[in-house]
């Protein structure tokens, strides 16, 4: 029996000692092992790492080689000293695209780096995305931006177009304040102090209208707020502004982009003409002959000036007897304010005040040399309007082929559909003006262009500039007009 327990106890204990070993062994393995999970942890914290270093380097190189390409275009821009180039001179707009691609390309990249674009980045990027029709989301870019920096020529840039878009979304007071900002810093000469001054008096002249139009639905008592006395009465100052402003421009000695303003400017007064002369019950009809003949013999103040001489002139051979009579000239033409108030005025029709607008809008648009499709446009709409058949006839022709190269020109969505609408009333104009049956069908193609072209714009309180009322228009606004020019156009054929 002794001699069994002892081999009993024997055998336990040479099995503890092999169960010891084997833990030992084991746990010595485990570390081991540990001890290579944490080897390789580390190598692959010190991959990432280098990985992310590596995509943080990349990321910022390539934000830097589009930086660099961002800051050579707009350098250019800044040279020519024209706000709008950077979306309608088809060079730079194509090299705005090409940047917007590369910043599309990378964004993912960006965003996983947290790496922020650089302030012109931001802009260019803005104006990328107003011509592929998100207005409100480049809105949205500019808003931010704008209080990122206070001064230089990028600051000015992206003031003038966050001004622009709020006036597409029909912000007028908001674009005016932006506006009149943006001239802070400015010379009086400059090139672009005109170009401000110049989309400062057309915002407010599309906000008169407006207000003109809230208090037509109303029903408010008193004068008829559609009635072109009314209309002279509200914009008046405004006329006497841009014709003053036209004056400074003819005579100024800063030639960056003259007469590109020159000519924004000269449309801008047109238009503000033909609206004076607008008439909602017949607009596929001219005044009559009689009355405009009348209109024009009745000695009338002509405010159409700068002469096409002074326009096309060369300011260095202005000596001081001619600048002298300049000034003696415009303040005779900038007097609209007056006119409005005169006697006189209150004498004549309704219609004798329209065929006086139209004449000047038709001396505004003639004086001036190397017309653009919109000056010319406004002035065949305006020989139309004025009963000038034959050279509405030939000016709405040219247009028919002119206006193909806009379409190539302009990426803008809304623009485009203005343009749907300029090529519907080319059509049905000379439709009434010859009666050729084929112009019929092509106000039906037209028509059916223009009503697509407004379908398409994707968001509600984006405006669309009316070729008719020569102010901007909401959508639903917009497609009434275009249905009613191709009812008229049935009903009169």
């Amino acid at each position: 029996m002794s001699q069994l327990h002892e081999l009993t106890v024997g055998g336990e204990v040479l099995s503890q000692r092999r169960a010891e070993q084997s833990f030992a062994s084991f746990f010595e393995q485990s570390q081991t092992t540990l001890s290579l999970v944490n080897d390789t942890l580390e190598l692959a914290k010190e991959a990432n790492e280098r990985a992310t270093q590596s995509m943080d380097r990349r990321a910022k190189e390539q934000v830097a080689a589009i930086g660099e390409k961002g800051d050579d275009l707009l350098q250019r821009i800044f040279r020519d000293g024209d706000f709008e180039e950077i979306a309608y001179v088809p060079e730079y707009r194509a090299a705005v695209h090409g940047i917007g691609d590369e910043l599309r390309a990378v964004e993912g990249l960006l965003r996983l780096q947290d790496i922020k674009l650089p302030r012109h980045l931001k802009f260019i990027k803005a104006i990328d995305q107003f011509l592929l029709d998100d207005t409100e989301g480049a809105h949205n870019v500019l808003r931010q931006i704008s209080h990122e920096g206070s001064t230089g020529p990028l600051h000015h840039f992206i003031l003038f177009w966050l001004g622009y878009m709020s006036t597409t979304v029909g912000d007028y007071e908001e674009a005016v304040r932006i506006f009149v900002e943006d001239e802070t810093g400015l010379a009086a000469d400059d090139t672009e102090r005109f170009q401000l001054d110049c989309v400062i008096a057309e915002t407010r002249f599309f906000d008169k209208a407006k207000r003109l139009r809230e208090e037509k639905t109303e029903d408010s008592e008193g004068s008829d707020p559609d009635a072109p006395l009314a209309r002279l009465h509200a914009v008046a100052p405004l006329l006497d502004d841009l014709t003053k402003l036209a004056y400074s421009i003819a005579i100024s000695h800063d030639h960056r982009e003259r007469h590109h303003v020159s000519l924004e400017v000269a449309r801008t007064r047109a238009d503000i003409y033909v609206w004076i002369a607008y008439d909602e019950d017949r607009i596929n009809m001219p005044l009559e002959s009689d009355v405009v003949a009348g209109a024009r013999h009745r000695g009338l103040p002509e405010l159409s000036g700068p002469s096409k001489g002074l326009v096309a002139g060369d300011v260095e051979q202005l000596d001081a007897e001619v600048v002298e009579s300049t000034d003696e000239a415009k303040e005779e033409a900038a007097r609209a304010t007056r006119f409005s108030r005169s006697q006189e005025v209150e004498e004549l029709s309704d219609d004798e005040l329209r065929a006086w607008a139209l004449t000047q809008a038709i001396g505004i648009c003639e004086a001036q040399h190397d017309r653009n499709f919109d000056v010319n446009f406004a002035l065949a709409e305006s020989y139309f309007l004025a009963g000038d058949r034959k050279p509405a006839k030939e000016a709405f022709e040219h247009a028919t082929v002119s206006i193909r190269s806009e379409f190539r020109d302009y990426l803008e969505q809304r623009r485009k559909v203005s343009l749907r609408q300029c090529e519907l009333l080319c059509h049905q104009r000379l439709h009434l003006l010859t009666g050729d049956e084929q112009e019929a069908r092509q106000v039906n193609l037209s028509t059916k262009a223009a009503l697509e072209a407004a379908g398409a714009m994707r968001q509600e309180r984006v405006t669309i500039f009316s070729q008719i009322q020569r102010l901007n228009l909401n959508r639903a606004e917009f497609i009434e007009e275009v249905e009613r020019v191709a009812e008229h156009d049935a009903a009169g054929a």
